[in-house]
């Protein structure tokens, strides 16, 4: 019967060991046939690849049943027990299919340059058969490809909802969103800037939303504001004569005096006339 593992006392207490029993006959011994040490999910991990070969000639499409030895132990801890328990297992006979004394693990392990550059040459530039991308073939068969259904949404909603990522994770995110390098865009075409209207057509940001854009905003210096850049806006459109200049706020007592007025001429495409709009003082 399948043990059930209990809550780890503290973060580095997270390690067990366990062991694999054959309940079948025709697959040898009976009884006791591996020995591990694991954390999480590792002791139930019981498909083909993850075990080695000897495993697999035991209990491959066979589980076998687990049961725990020892739980909440450090690492060192749990490859002490388990070298211990294999040495106990093979000094009283029985036919364990692990390949090492125990002790080993790979935890932390991280794979040499040397060999990489060895896995890339030998998978570099390979063809697969036709008989082998026939076999894929028939595997992905049946299989829907695009978006995921409003169930499979559902349900990676369930799994993320929670979810707290510490500061240092938050700070990783952060530096490898800014070395993305973004393709300069031109101008959105019309069609482009329809889609956008409709998507955010009759949406309502909350007031924590207003909120949030208020506080990202406040500081930042805006280079243009309502399609006029700000030193334009310190300026008025004065006329004198049919010519029309900008003055500034400062100067705007100076040019009154000398006869210029407030206003602007605009030019007519069609009667090639001008006509004068003249703008409110206050």
């Amino acid at each position: 019967m399948t043990e059930k593992r209990q809550k780890p006392l503290d973060d580095r207490r997270i390690y067990y060991v366990y062991q694999h029993i054959n309940t079948d006959p025709s697959r040898g011994p009976t009884g006791c046939r591996y020995i591990g040490k694991g954390k999480q999910t590792r002791a139930w991990n019981v498909g083909p690849k993850d075990r080695n070969y000897l495993w697999r000639n035991v209990f491959e499409n066979n589980p076998p049943e687990v049961m725990l030895f020892a739980e909440n132990m450090t690492e060192e801890e749990a490859f002490e027990l388990e070298k211990e328990m294999i040495w106990r297992a093979l000094s009283a006979g029985v036919q364990l299919c692990n390949l090492t004394e125990g002790g080993e693990g790979m935890s932390g392990w991280k794979m040499p340059e040397e060999m990489k550059i060895k896995i890339g040459n030998t998978h570099r530039n390979k063809k697969k058969t036709k008989e082998h991308r026939e076999k894929i073939s028939k595997t992905l068969m049946g299989r829907k490809n695009g978006p995921p259904s409003e169930i499979t949404k559902q349900k990676i909603s369930e799994t993320k909802r929670g979810t707290v990522f510490t500061e240092e994770h938050k700070r990783r995110l952060s530096e490898a969103a800014k070395r993305r390098i973004r393709k300069p865009t031109g101008p959105l075409s019309e069609e482009h800037k329809m889609k956008i209207s409709k998507t955010l057509a009759g949406r309502k940001l909350t007031e924590q939303h207003r909120k949030n854009i208020s506080t990202a905003q406040t500081g930042k210096k805006h280079q243009h504001t309502g399609g006029r850049r700000k030193s334009e806006k310190k300026r008025k459109w004065m006329t004198k004569n049919k010519t029309c200049r900008q003055v500034a706020f400062d100067e705007l007592e100076k040019y009154l005096k000398d006869g210029w007025k407030l206003g602007r001429i605009f030019k007519s495409d069609h009667n090639r006339m001008f006509r004068k709009v003249l703008e409110s003082t206050k």
